[in-house]
C-alpha cells in the first residue's frame, strides 16, 4: 500500500483518492459504532466490488495503521450511560 494520501482508490477513479475514501469510511464506522470485525468484513466486500487494482486495505487494523502513519488521528467513540 502506498503511503501517498493522494493515490487514487483505483485507476481511473475520478471521485475518490485513498485518503478521502478511508476518511469517509472511518467516519461512517465511528458514527454507526461498527465493530472492528464488521468494518473488516465491509472492507473485504468493497475490495471485491472494486477493480482489481484498487488500493483499499482489506483489514481494519491495516487501515488504522496507515491512517496513523499519515498523521491522521483515529479515536474510538465510547458511550457511557
Amino acid at each position: 500500500m502506498s503511503s501517498d494520501a493522494e493515490t487514487l482508490l483505483y485507476p481511473g477513479s475520478t471521485n475518490f483518492t485513498w485518503s478521502l475514501a478511508m476518511s469517509r469510511l472511518m467516519n461512517l464506522k465511528a458514527i454507526n459504532g461498527c465493530t472492528d470485525m464488521s468494518f473488516t468484513e465491509l472492507l473485504v466486500l468493497l475490495k471485491e466490488m472494486l477493480s482489481k487494482e484498487n488500493t483499499l486495505p482489506n483489514r481494519n487494523y491495516e487501515t488504522k495503521k496507515i491512517i496513523c502513519l499519515m498523521g491522521m488521528e483515529y479515536k474510538k467513540n465510547t458511550c457511557m450511560s
